[in-house]
């Protein structure tokens, strides 16, 4: 077994295809076989059961098979047997009376005698023509008859004008010379299909070559492609880190200096001159926000988690704590709903919080004003589980599968105005998965609303009975 799978596909499959055509081969040819010897034995005894009957219906009269034969009667038909059909390949003639009694017969010592229990010949009565295939002499035979060697029993019943049976003929084939002929059809039949097989197993072998040929070409073509496909991908990273290094230089400026203008540095603005300078820095904290989703898109596919023992609600409420003002604005209540006595989770303390600004941004961006936003943390069969719940614009069904695919975005009329690449909810499912966490979102439709979730396994079952007092920071060391 060990050298089959060291084997080449093509080298595998040689052996397989081989096995399987010698297999059929070998099943078509016994069935062959089976078929050639029993239509050679059928049509022998037909032909000659059809012949004997022609050759003696004209030599015996009715009354010849009433009767035994004896004195000058058997001898004169006993010599027309010798003399006109036995032969190389029919052995011995029997006669039978309707009776069941042996009319006449080489042995001497059985004719007169009558044989009840002959299954054969009281199928032939019957008129029909009836073959026994004899490993030895007939059983009517004495012991000295095995000189004949193997012999094959023909009944054939005689008919006479009026339809009814006149007596029975039991012909002796030899078996050698019917064997003969039986091996000389199935060596051609051999023949014929060995060649037919050889021809199907070089067919077979010949097309799967050029088959594999074309799978070898095929694949070296696509790893060619995925080589270039690399390298593109390489290049777009390379371009997408120097551009976000790029605008987020000048970026910093913009903003830098706008805010410098908005306190009033330079002097006192008009009102009109404040809302301007307003849009200048929505819109670059808007661009900014892309710049870093770019960069940390780029991070998290390069650096590794830093693990440690995390308090996941302390991290929910330390990022729900920097949304606070801008829920105020919009007057979007932010409403907690923590489990007590959480267990740590290992985790990336920065990665995690990621998580749930990206996810508490969205709830608030797309929530209708004086809405509700809860963020839950609870446990759940041996992981944490978190939750951040709106009642907003929603999502169609169709849709949840698509959103957390990297720069996918609901093409809705709905959503489109509030902007961004969709790289928010591509970056939580790359951190959760990176923590063998799963990540999901439900809402029943559009308009009713969104539920997004994520699982972290819990760091050890011994911490289960953990509670968290109040003020204790996020990041527990592991030591």
């Amino acid at each position: 077994m060990e050298r089959f799978r060291d084997l080449s596909p093509v080298q595998r499959y040689g052996l397989i295809s081989f096995a399987t055509v010698l297999l059929l081969g070998a099943t078509l040819g016994w069935i062959v076989s089976y078929l050639i010897r029993t239509e050679v034995v059928r049509s022998t005894a037909a032909a000659t059961g059809t012949t004997v009957r022609g050759i003696i219906r004209n030599v015996l009269t009715p009354e010849d098979y009433r009767s035994p034969m004896t004195g000058p009667r058997y001898e004169e038909f006993n010599d027309f047997l010798r003399h006109n059909v036995l032969s190389d390949d029919i052995a011995r003639v029997k006669v039978w009376s309707p009776d069941r009694v042996v009319v006449y017969s080489d042995i001497t010592e059985i004719i007169g005698q009558q044989f009840l229990d002959d299954d054969e010949l009281e199928e032939a009565i019957r008129n029909r023509v009836v073959v026994w295939d004899l490993a030895v002499p007939a059983r009517t035979e004495s012991v000295t008859e095995h000189t004949l060697g193997r012999l094959m029993a023909i009944y054939a019943p005689v008919i006479g004008p009026d339809g009814t049976l006149l007596g029975v003929y039991e012909v002796y084939l030899r078996w050698a010379p019917l064997e003969a002929r039986i091996w000389r059809l199935r060596l051609i039949v051999w023949t014929v299909v060995l060649v037919m097989l050889g021809g199907l197993y070089l067919a077979l072998w010949g097309t799967f070559r050029s088959a594999s040929r074309t799978i070898v070409r095929q694949k070296e073509e696509a790893e060619a492609l995925t080589v270039q496909l690399q390298e593109a991908l390489r290049a777009k990273d390379v371009m997408v880190q120097n551009v976000s290094h790029e605008l987020r230089t000048p970026l910093t400026h913009i903003i830098g200096y706008v805010d410098v203008l908005l306190q009033g540095v330079f002097g006192k603005m008009t009102s009109r001159q404040e809302q301007s300078l307003e849009i200048v820095k929505r819109k670059a904290d808007q661009l900014s926000h892309i710049v870093n989703d770019l960069l940390l898109l780029q991070d998290i596919n390069r650096e590794p988690l830093q693990l440690t023992w995390v308090h996941l609600e302390e991290i929910a409420t330390t990022t729900m704590a920097g949304y606070e003002a801008r829920a105020a604005v919009s007057g979007i209540h932010l409403i907690t709903d923590f489990e007590h006595g959480l267990p740590l989770v290992t985790g990336d303390a920065q990665r995690i919080q990621q998580v749930f600004t990206n996810l508490i941004d969205n709830a608030i961006k797309f929530s209708p004003d004086g809405g509700d936003v809860i963020i839950s943390v609870r446990y759940e069969s041996g992981a944490l589980v978190a939750t951040v719940t709106d009642h907003g614009i929603g999502i169609a069904t169709e849709e949840l599968d698509k959103i957390w695919l990297r720069f996918y975005q609901v093409e809705d009329s709905s959503t489109r105005h509030f902007g961004g690449l969709g790289l928010g909810l591509a970056i939580c499912k790359h951190i959760i998965e990176g923590h063998n966490g799963r990540i999901w979102a439900e809402s029943e439709g559009v308009g009713k609303g969104s539920r997004f979730a994520f699982s972290l396994p819990t760091a050890s079952p011994t911490l289960r009975m953990l509670a968290i007092p109040p003020g204790n920071p996020a990041v527990a060391s592991a030591a």
